[in-house]
């Protein structure tokens, strides 16, 4: 029978926990980022908690609000559709830029884009939020998100990386129109990547027009549990024991 030695006791008497508590990215800056294309870069990171969030600017040039390839689909209880597919080819610009201002996050998808705004007036923005830990990308739990300069004339529509290829865009899942600020209605989606957009031409005859303030996630860290001092004293007491015992015997 083989036996463990003391190393192989403690790593044993180790053990792994998981603490399941909200984590907020706040997306707000004051004083904000310059309101220049040029000046502006593709994405931006934050860690809070040792779970890092990259929130990353996008635009579709096409209108997305036509069927999907896949509509009426039906996610953890959320409703929605795949974008993408013949009847909806997606053309989106390698070019948008991502700032943060006093009202959260918000979109500049071209050089002649001095809006600052996630919206859709022209190309459908929006912003996605993709999750790592240790540098591992990582699924979250979506818990809420919250936005600024939105109201009664505003929706937006969320989606996730259903084709688990670690962007948004063909196969993936896109929301009907969602017009509560703030939002919590995911039904306990999981996934490394969100997306939260701008993609309906109108809506009481006016664009989309807001910023991304808030991100809420649930995410349980893997944690090692250190051994207390006491229990560490006492399993290095019996691979003491278990030595000389072996010595006797020999």
């Amino acid at each position: 029978m083989q036996k463990l030695g003391l190393g192989g006791v403690l790593l044993i008497a180790s053990m792994s926990a998981a603490t399941a508590a909200p984590t907020t990215f706040n997306l707000w800056k004051h004083p904000g980022d310059s309101t220049k294309h040029a000046n502006l870069s593709k994405s931006f990171s934050l860690t809070v908690n040792g779970l890092t969030g990259t929130f990353t600017a996008g635009a579709f040039i096409n209108d997305l609000d036509a069927s999907g390839s896949d509509r009426n689909i039906i996610n953890n209880n959320v409703n929605g559709y795949t974008i993408g597919g013949p009847n909806n080819t997606l053309n989106a610009t390698d070019d948008a830029r991502i700032g943060r201002y006093y009202g959260g996050a918000s979109v500049t998808n071209s050089p002649g884009d001095n809006s600052h705004q996630v919206d859709s007036s022209g190309w459908s923005d929006f912003i996605t939020a993709s999750f790592s830990y240790n540098g591992e990308a990582v699924d979250v739990a979506m818990s809420s998100v919250s936005f600024s300069f939105f109201d009664d004339r505003d929706d937006f529509r969320w989606g996730y990386d259903l084709s688990g290829d670690g962007a948004y865009g063909d196969g993936d899942f896109l929301s009907y129109r969602q017009d509560s600020n703030p939002f919590s209605a995911f039904g306990g989606v999981t996934s490394s990547l969100f997306m939260f957009g701008a993609f309906d031409s109108f809506k009481k005859k006016e664009y989309d027009f807001w910023k991304l303030k808030s991100v809420t996630v649930h995410f349980d860290p893997p944690t090692t549990v250190p051994l207390p001092a006491g229990g560490v004293l006492l399993l290095s007491g019996i691979g003491l024991f278990a030595v000389a015992r072996r010595r006797l015997k020999a």
